[in-house]
């Protein structure tokens, strides 16, 4: 009997997982100082503006429609304002209902279709 020697392979090393990078064109609002100052600068005029609460239903599935034409539309600036963290500028933006979004001068309230919102989008 010949003593093989036991060959131990290593596990492969864990290849570790992308970060998740945020949407350069997909902006959180975290605060009403920062909402005047996009607001100021003129910032929303050619982008979309989504206000929501995290509480509401409507908003959760509006979400990842609003999320994915900022994903569609790389050249265009995408903004999500939470109304119980930015009161004023809910207040400013006279938003009196959840979701609401604003693209331009024209605004949705309620739940509303990607291809509703594209169509704004594209005259942007």
């Amino acid at each position: 009997h010949q003593n093989t020697p036991t060959i131990i392979i290593p596990p492969a090393p864990k290849i570790p997982e992308p970060p998740l990078v945020p949407k350069a064109n997909l902006v959180y609002i975290e605060s009403d100082p920062q909402f005047d100052e996009i607001n100021k600068m003129g910032g929303f005029k050619g982008g979309a503006l989504y206000f929501f609460a995290t509480w509401c239903g409507p908003c959760k599935q509006q979400a990842p429609i609003f999320e994915r034409l900022a994903k569609d539309n790389p050249r265009t600036m995408f903004y999500k304002v939470d109304v119980d963290i930015c009161k004023n500028s809910a207040r400013t933006m006279r938003v009196s209902s959840i979701p609401t979004i604003f693209v331009k001068t024209k605004r949705f309230t309620g739940l509303t279709s990607r291809e509703e919102l594209q169509k704004e989008v594209n005259k942007l």
